[in-house]
């Protein structure tokens, strides 16, 4: 035996030492990564509505991509001038091949769209819409240059250096203006002159143009290419010069059938040529101060501690050839938080295993022993760092919590191991620790059946506690009796017991034998108490803990402040709604930072962060309420203010009007929306309904009116005039002015931008478009003549998922939010009854009892079977194991008042601990059922009762130890409070269930198990 020990020793202690050597391959990070890809295809259409898009566009588009295998959903946005598809795909499917064979689609069908349509580029696993608004970094390009040459160097020297790093989604630089050439026109003299904007681009390309002559030999027989190169760009110019040589560029004027009229001018007899500063396009500021920025976005499911880390190295890289004057410095990290969290959980596991060392060794008094469970613990952890490594399984949130939570059970199972074998000096209870384990683990499978979203959050969870709870069986066969052998640890028989140890046990046994003799007394009436308590407690649970609780995500707190302006609003009108609210931050000391970015003249977003004393507090709720506020007074604009993270994650909405919010299906565009305001009818007809918005934004954006002017043409007057409707088409083409560039010109060595824009086109309006006389084909009218302009409301954004159109509807009751339930369920039924076939209504909550969620609780009847499975094969019974199962709701009492008393949120963290009580609770019983079914085969004479006791005495004391160490081993979890998302709530729920659990093992177990009868007075030793 001690050969055999030594050698099961150094094996133990190779695997550990190739374990510990992985520990920095692991890949660390907050939160768990999606590992299924995604495809984002893009695509723009100047000033078109979501109606036309989505016909003309989208829908090809998405036909095309059905083809396609692998795909789980296909869903399209298509919003004013632009349009987005996002395909998902599952985890067999390649995602390199997939962006080819889109590519090669998008090739086939993009000559079909419409000729202004903008190609699709497609993205690889961009980020989430939320994710988007926030920088992963930010850096700060500062020099003795100006705004325009710093981002020149930013754009020509780091861009694409940074852009090589794998893992980065997108890298913009922002600060700086160009500058463009912009040639103005009267809009009556080119009218007068036949004139287009056409026609000047076409001068200046011409006057421009590098032609080729052909081929030539040198008198080296080298064969050259002969160029004619313009005077024009034969040397640097001043843009006085520039403006010189643009304005003597000839035009020959024409008739309106295209013949010349034998008169040339000149480009400075009809415009008027500037250099100028570009319009700025897009704003991005940090605290609101004008700086060159460069922001960076990570991919969807990019490691964002090791991108952080490369993304360094490479600034320190080429920190080296910056020139004197110029820094680069980081200021905003993302990673920081995480950092920050991780280190709180390394804390939190620190203190877990003292805190369980420490209870070891105050229990056991004895150094060897706990020196044993040391040693198992610390082998358990370093080999299972082998198997992350190879099953490439990431260490964040949720498999830190796994780790944590497995060393109360791995030290379970060493202490039951230890105890049996200084008893019995066998391995015989290896049947009962393994039944034991498996029954945790038949706890964990229910993870596998859970919805994507929350199965990704939890698969790592199971996959760690899978493997520790595996490798901790090995460790207890092998190790521990090996470890016992070389320690010389004193078998129990050898351990002298004092009589006053041996008199105060009698007089628990004794004490006990009368407690469990009158439950059984009183069987039926006992059973009976603890289902009136179940039901009460579940009742509590659900009415007062689950309707108001809600799924939190461990993020910093974050107050978005998002905007939107009607179409064709300008970008300049947006930034000066945001310039008013950084005025307003920038005077509050208690912000960390604010980051704006203003898209467009339609959107803009901010994002506010909270210094570390305040964020968790109510300073975040007492700003949101400001800024509302404050957005109240601007009138005009649509405002979409939230919070995300800890600080917003507290319980309030017993006090908060309650939003119910509707998804209606179907196949028919318009029919779905005459669908949908039948619903509004039936709805507003309640009095604590006041308004219900029928096309509710799935994303934050676009939840603004949008509207547009359609010219409803006069046949008869069009025909009277005699005009067709697409000479009307061109003309009002003609008119629509963007400033847009409209050239891109090589001068000076470099393209340079070029814009030709009417002089009025800043003023021109509906009154003067309809009213002004117009000149077509050399005919003098007026447009009122032939039509009238009708301004339309347009739906904001149309939504498709595989194909089916989406709308959504929202409403406030202003009232409880169980009457607005039932309401609300009451018109589903009756609207239902009249849906045609093809269209479906359901209530979506973005609360965590969400209807798909909720199917997940009855899956823990699953769990419940796989262990009456396990337990019935441990037994060899059928009676026995349902005995083990009634243990469970005893312990979800536990739970739920726990969950009710103090107040908790009951977050993923919640369902979790419900998962591994499931397990956990009936291991600590097998080992009294196994002991008390060995006594049977040996003491086959002895009553049932007195056989029980006697196992429950072996037992109770590791059992007590193993529970009571689990819940120790939990109290990391809770010390930093409620706002530690998962965590907090994993721990506060196992340590109310287990307490619970205690209870049902010392007094409802006996009462359960069959063909228990008490004994008036029995001597058990």
């Amino acid at each position: 035996m001690q050969k055999s020990s030594f050698g099961i020793i150094i094996l133990f202690i190779v695997l550990c030492i190739i374990g510990i050597a992985f520990i920095p391959r692991l890949s660390i990070q907050l939160n768990p990564i999606k590992n299924t890809g995604n495809l984002s295809i893009t695509y723009e259409w100047r000033d078109v509505s979501p109606e036309i898009l989505e016909r003309q566009v989208s829908s090809k588009l998405e036909a095309a991509f059905s083809t396609l295998q692998g795909i789980t959903k296909i869903r399209s946005i298509s919003n004013y001038g632009s349009g987005f598809i996002t395909i998902e795909i599952d985890k067999f499917t390649d995602l390199d091949e997939l962006r080819f064979e889109v590519a090669s689609l998008i090739r086939q069908v993009y000559p079909q769209l419409p000729k202004d349509v903008s190609y699709p580029i497609i993205h690889l696993n961009s980020p989430e819409e939320e994710e988007e608004k926030k920088p992963f970094m930010s850096l700060q390009l500062n020099g003795a240059a100006n705004l325009s040459k710093l981002k020149d160097y930013a754009v020509d020297q780091f861009k694409p250096q940074l852009a090589q790093i794998e893992g980065i989604y997108a890298l913009q630089v922002f600060g700086g203006n160009d500058k463009e050439w912009v040639l103005s026109y009267n809009r009556s003299q080119f009218e007068n002159l036949n004139l287009t904007e056409y026609d000047i681009i076409q001068a200046i390309s011409q006057q421009y143009k590098q032609a080729s002559l052909g081929l030539a030999q040198n008198t080296n027989d080298q064969q050259m290419n002969v160029i004619l190169n313009p005077s024009l760009l034969k040397k640097q110019k001043s843009s006085d010069e520039i403006i010189s040589d643009l304005g003597n560029i000839p035009l020959a004027i024409k008739d309106t059938k295209q013949n010349h009229l034998g008169r040339i001018i000149h480009l400075s007899d009809i415009l008027k040529i500037e250099r100028k500063e570009k319009s700025v396009q897009e704003f991005y500021r940090i605290n609101g101060e004008n700086a060159v920025t460069m922001v960076i976005q990570a991919d969807a499911g990019a490691n964002q501690l090791s991108l952080a880390k490369i993304i360094k190295d490479k600034l320190n890289d080429l920190k080296r050839s910056l020139p004197p004057t110029y820094d680069i410095h980081i200021e905003y990290d993302a990673t920081e938080y995480i950092q920050e969290n991780l280190e709180k959980i390394w804390i939190q596991t620190g203190l877990a295993l003292l805190i369980l060392l420490l209870f070891v060794g105050i229990s056991s008094r004895s150094g060897e022993y706990t020196l044993l469970i040391l040693i198992s613990l610390m082998v358990n952890l370093a080999i299972s760092f082998i198997f992350f490594y190879f099953l490439k399984i990431e260490i964040h949130l949720y498999s830190m919590a796994a780790i944590t939570t497995s060393l109360g059970i791995v030290i379970d199972n060493t202490i039951v191991m230890i105890d049996h074998y200084r008893r019995y000096e066998n391995r015989n209870v290896f049947k009962s620790l393994s039944g034991a384990t498996f029954t945790t683990l038949a706890g964990l499978s229910i993870i596998w059946f859970l919805p994507e979203e929350n199965k990704m959050n939890l698969m790592d969870f199971a996959l760690v506690m899978t493997i520790e709870l595996g490798i901790s069986l090995i460790v207890a066969l092998f190790l521990v009796p090996a470890l016992i052998e070389k320690l010389s640890i004193k078998k129990l028989r050898q351990v002298k017991q004092n009589r006053i140890k041996i008199k105060r046990i009698s007089v628990l046994s004794s004490q006990y034998n009368s407690l469990v003799a009158f439950l059984l007394k009183f069987r039926k009436s006992s059973i009976l108490v603890i289902i009136l308590a179940f039901g009460t407690s579940i009742y509590l649970f659900s009415q007062y803990v689950f309707e108001y609780s809600h799924p939190t995500k461990n993020e910093r707190t974050a107050l978005y402040v998002n905007a939107s302006l009607p179409n064709h609003s300008t970008v300049e009108q947006m930034n000066e709604v945001y310039l008013q609210i950084e005025k307003y931050l920038s005077e509050i000391p208690e912000i960390d930072r604010f980051i704006t970015r203003v898209y467009d003249g339609q959107y803009g977003s901010m994002v506010i962060y909270f210094k570390t004393d305040y964020q968790n507090g109510p300073f975040p709720f007492i700003l949101k309420n400001k800024l509302i506020s404050l957005s109240s007074e601007m009138s005009g604009i649509s405002w979409d203010i939230y919070g995300v993270g800890q600080g917003f994650s507290q319980n309030i909405n017993e006090n908060s009007t309650p939003t119910f919010l509707l998804e209606m299906r179907g196949y028919h565009f318009n029919e779905l929306g005459k669908q949908a305001n039948t619903l509004k009818r039936l709805l507003e007809v309640h009095p604590r309904i006041q308004e219900v918005n029928t096309n509710k934004s799935v994303t934050h954006w676009n939840n603004k009116n949008l509207f547009e002017y359609v010219l409803t043409t006069k046949s008869s007057k069009i025909a009277i005039l005699g005009q067709h409707n697409n000479e009307i088409y061109e003309y009002l083409q003609r008119q629509n002015f963007r400033p847009q560039t409209d050239l891109f010109q090589f001068i000076n060595g470099e393209f340079e931008e070029i814009k030709v824009i009417p002089t009025d086109y800043k003023i021109f309006d509906i009154w003067a478009l309809m009213n002004q006389p117009i000149q077509i084909e050399n005919k003098q009218m007026k447009l009122s003549n032939m039509g009238a302009f009708d301004k339309q409301k347009v739906s904001s954004e149309i939504n498709k998922e595989n194909q089916e159109y989406i709308q959504i509807v929202s409403f406030e009751y202003f009232g409880s939010q169980i009457f607005g339930e039932k309401f609300l369920d009451k018109t589903l039924a009756k609207f239902k009854s009249d849906l045609p076939l093809g269209f479906t209504v359901k209530k979506k909550n973005n609360l965590w009892q969400d209807i798909e969620k909720e199917k997940s609780y009855w899956l823990l009847g699953i769990v419940i079977l796989l262990i009456y499975m396990i337990c019935a094969i441990i037994f060899e019974s059928l009676l026995q194991p349902l005995a083990l199962i009634s243990i469970i709701p005893i312990s979800y009492i536990g739970v739920f008042l726990t969950f009710y008393f103090f107040d908790i949120n009951f977050d993923q963290g919640g369902y979790a601990s419900l998962v591994l009580l499931s397990g956990n609770v009936v291991c600590a019983a097998i080992f009294i059922i196994t002991e008390f079914n060995n006594l049977q085969k040996k003491h086959s004479k002895q009553g049932s009762f007195i056989l029980y006791l006697k196992a429950f005495n072996h037992k109770i004391t590791p059992i007590f130890l193993t529970v009571v160490s689990t819940m120790i081993g939990l109290i990391p979890f809770i010390i930093f409070g409620q706002n530690e998302v998962f965590w907090f709530a994993l721990g506060a729920g196992t340590i109310g269930g287990l307490l619970f659990s205690l209870l049902g093992i010392i007094l409802y177990l006996p009462v359960f198990l069959p063909n228990m009868l008490p004994v008036r007075r029995a001597n058990i030793k």
